[in-house]
């Protein structure tokens, strides 16, 4: 199977299992080079999973009733409480 036909989750998967050998080889350093940025990739994917549960929680704490509204999600509240910053009473 040709690696264009692959979904985005399946070329990194089937990146992270290449075995590049003795990297004497242009091919087997691009191996390595692609195995090593597809291995980067699933550690910071999982890091942003990690940080997007804490932003949700954290946001929610704070301001549950902006959260409550329609089309207002984690991102978007915390960016007006960042924006907000030490001064909400600006904020109605």
């Amino acid at each position: 199977m040709p690696v264009r036909s692959l979904s985005h989750d399946r070329l990194v998967e089937t990146a992270v299992c290449l075995r590049p050998g003795p990297v004497a080889t242009p091919v087997a350093a691009v191996k390595l080079a692609l195995k090593c940025l597809a291995q980067r990739h699933q550690m910071l994917t999982t890091e942003l999973a990690t940080l997007d549960r804490d932003l949700d929680r954290l946001v929610a704490a704070a301001v549950p009733t902006l959260c409550a509204l329609k089309g207002v999600g984690p991102d978007v509240a915390g960016a007006v409480l960042v924006a907000a910053g030490d001064n909400p009473e600006r904020l109605r």
